[in-house]
């Protein structure tokens, strides 16, 4: 998911330079239930990818993530009488707490590389403290020259 979204161009995609972080934030959003084959349903995926793009009934902060969706199926249903109960489960998927989503990937792919960044932050932090305190520890030496050590300059 996250490559189709960086070769696909914006306002749907992300595009080339989009960052890892932005991307991992937005397939977040995405929440697509995986189907047990390691696959996601195209449907879903592009219905996905056009509610986070637009901002279409997408639950943000304390928002309740089924009610919205709940309210995206009434209006789909008004708009289109005729589409069948299958469909409009492909269209807007419905979640249960067990299933394995996209948003629970790449929540976890996010947490790691949040753990890596913070780890090496402390491991240059405590190399640099090291470094400091040998540094400090070092008698400083002051070696004086003269001239008659080196003999005479001309």
């Amino acid at each position: 998911m996250y490559q189709m979204l960086r070769h696909m161009c914006p306002p749907l995609g992300l595009g080339k330079r989009c960052p890892a972080r932005v991307a991992y934030k937005r397939l977040l959003r995405m929440d697509l239930p995986v189907a047990g084959d390691n696959t996601v349903h195209f449907n879903s995926t592009l219905m996905a990818l056009i509610r986070t793009a637009l901002d279409i009934k997408i639950a943000k902060g304390g928002a309740d993530k089924h009610q919205m969706d709940a309210e995206l199926r009434k209006e789909m249903m008004a708009i289109w009488p005729n589409l069948s109960q299958k469909t409009l489960d492909l269209l807007v998927t419905p979640h249960k707490a067990t299933d394995l989503t996209v948003g629970k990937i790449y929540a976890a792919m996010m947490i790691m590389e949040y753990y890596r960044q913070s780890k090496t932050k402390k491991l240059q932090a405590l190399r640099e403290e090291q470094v400091d305190s040998i540094t400090e520890n070092l008698p400083e030496r002051q070696q004086t020259f003269s001239s008659s050590a080196f003999g005479p300059l001309f």
